[in-house]
Parts: C-alpha cells; structure tokens; sequence
C-alpha cells in the first residue's frame, strides 16, 4: 500500500495585514506575498505539523479537486510536500524556533531599499529640547590605550562593584573613545556618520541613555549623550524611578545588589535604519547593539573600569527620559560600567 504524501506548511511564510486591510502571508526568502481567505488560513494553521490530505477538511471540494488545490500550494511555495509526517524533521534547522525568531530570521532576507522621502531621516545628533543643560565631558589625552591583545585578554563581564564613585574624566574618556561621531560621510541628508562602533550603512540609530548614580563631579540623574559634541544633556534629577529601573534592568539580570555607578539605557531611535533598510531594519538594529556593546566592552577593559551588558528589554519604551514619542525608539539592551 503506498505511503500518503504529508503535507506542511512553509515555515518562513508571515502572515500581515496588507494596505487594503486584507490578510496575505508573506515568504520574505522568496520575496513572494499571497492573499489568504478564512479556509486557507485554517489550512494553513492545520499543517504546522504534517498531515495527509485524507485528515484534512477539504472545505466542500472532493478528493480531485483537493489534491489538486494541495499541489497547487505546494508549487507557489506555501506548503511542502514529503513521504511521511516525520521526513526532515531532523533536519528541519526551524524546528525549536518560535514564530516571532523565524520572523527576524526572515526579515534579514531583505536588502536595503530606500523607504520614503529622505528628508524624513531623523538628524544626528537626536536634539533633546527638553534638556536642563548640558555637561562638557573631559578627556584624558595622557591615558595611553594599552597593546589590543591584552586588551582582548582581559575582556570581561564584572558583577561587582567597588564604592569608590567615577570620575568625570573616566566618563568623559571612555564616551570619547567608545562612542564619539568621528565625521559625517556620505550624502548629507542620510545622516550617514563614522564612528568606533559600527552601523549599517553608516546610519547609527543607537541613542546612549545614562543612569548616572555615583560619579564626581556629576550630579545624579539621567543624562542623554551627545556623540557629535562630546557632552551629557541634563534630562532628569535621580528618583526613585531611575533606582527602580537600573535595578530592575541591570542589577536583577546580573543577580547583584549593589547596582553600578553608572548604567546605560541604549535605545534605537529607529527611523533612520527602516528608513534606508525596511523589512530588515530591527535585525541589523540589534547586530549594531552587537557591535555597540562590544566596542563599550573593549574601552572599559582598556581603561580599567568594571562593564557588564545586560539583555532584559522593555518591549514598550517607557523611560522617563526618553523623548515623546516614545514609539520612535527601540529599546536594545543595558550596560553597566563602575570601579
């Protein structure tokens, strides 16, 4: 007796609510978008595992015509066709991946493509017109960077921290060589900038909040820093909310109790990479949160202080000191630095 043809669906496919309000599924990798209806998509829910068509509700259609809708599907790429229900699925790389991980992964099948006027491009740096000030950062030019393979050596997340408080010449110095907005490039209305870290197309989307507790000659509070000016922009005076989240974003994750003299709260402020990158913006977003923590990693090992990067994200941004609208941002992760 010949073995049924099992039948499941593509695991890449998306589904979305198109511009005329109708559901579609999209397969990013094939760059290939469907119009669904209520039967289709209760097809489709069905065979998130594999099924014969003879368990299948074939909607009012006989046999013929439901073998030939199923092959119909199989050919456009929303379903695949195998010999039995267990075939490749240990091969399957998608098999232990939610919905929402195999939709990042899909996302990065897209290329760069301009997405509307470019004059929207949100400029560098992000103005604070709220700011209660702002607080020239020092730099320590007499502080030599050590050998970059020692450097490496001695990277390390560190969950302790000691009392003795930052300077603001440490702060300064280390924003100056982690994070600074080196030069402009490229067409000026995309506000394209090179800096230590790197960022797709030149397009740093990522704002560097600070949560400053203890460091001298800074008065404690948050701060939002300023890449192309090398300076702190007051926001707010420390509160109980500010405690609150450095405990709960950095202090919790990293099982401590006494939190760091200063933490950072690193937001995507997230226009100027859908602007260029579309489908594939919030992928290459957390790459360049990658990039970012790794360079802050780096510095602080260079300089002698103690980092730790923290990954527990706020799915909805609701800082204090972020700027409304708070929609405009993506929270991306946490970094504390102390002594």
């Amino acid at each position: 007796m010949p073995v049924p043809i099992h039948y499941r669906r593509n695991p890449w496919l998306l589904p979305e609510w198109s511009d005329d309000e109708r559901l579609v599924v999209n397969d990013p990798r094939a760059e290939r978008t469907f119009t669904v209806d209520s039967f289709l998509l209760r097809l489709l829910n069905r065979l998130s595992v594999p099924a014969p068509a003879r368990d299948l509700d074939h909607g009012g259609r006989s046999p013929d015509e439901f073998d030939a809708l199923l092959q119909r599907l199989v050919d456009a790429g929303l379903l695949r066709a195998q010999a039995t229900a267990g075939e490749g699925d240990g091969d399957d790389p998608l098999k232990d991946w939610s919905d929402g991980e195999i939709a990042m992964l899909a996302r990065g099948a897209y290329a760069g493509r301009p997405d509307g006027p470019v004059e929207t491009v949100p400029p560098q740096p992000l103005v604070h017109p709220e700011s209660r000030g702002t607080v020239k950062l020092p730099v320590d030019c007499r502080r030599a960077s050590r050998p970059l393979a020692e450097v490496l050596s001695d990277r390390r997340s560190v969950r302790t921290y000691g009392p003795e408080p930052l300077t603001l010449a440490e702060l300064g110095t280390f924003l100056h060589r982690a994070a600074r907005v080196r030069a402009y490039t490229g067409p000026a209305e995309w506000q394209m900038t090179t800096r230590p870290s790197p960022a797709g197309g030149g397009l740093h989307s990522l704002e560097l909040y600070l949560i400053a507790r203890d460091v001298e000659g800074l008065e404690a509070g948050s701060y939002h820093y300023d890449p192309v000016a090398h300076v702190l922009e007051r926001l707010t005076d420390w509160t109980g909310r500010l405690a609150a989240m450095q405990r709960e974003l950095v202090c919790e994750p990293m099982r401590m109790t006494d939190p760091p003299q200063v933490s950072f709260y690193i937001a995507s402020h997230h226009a100027r990479t859908r602007k260029y990158y579309g489908p594939m913006a919030l992928r290459l977003i957390h790459q360049n949160t990658g990039c970012l923590l790794q360079t802050l990693y780096l510095t602080a090992a260079d300089l002698g202080l103690a980092p730790c990067a923290t990954g527990l994200l706020e799915p909805e941004p609701g800082a204090e000191f972020l700027p409304e609208p708070k929609s405009a941002f993506v929270h991306t992760g946490n970094f504390a630095l102390g002594r």
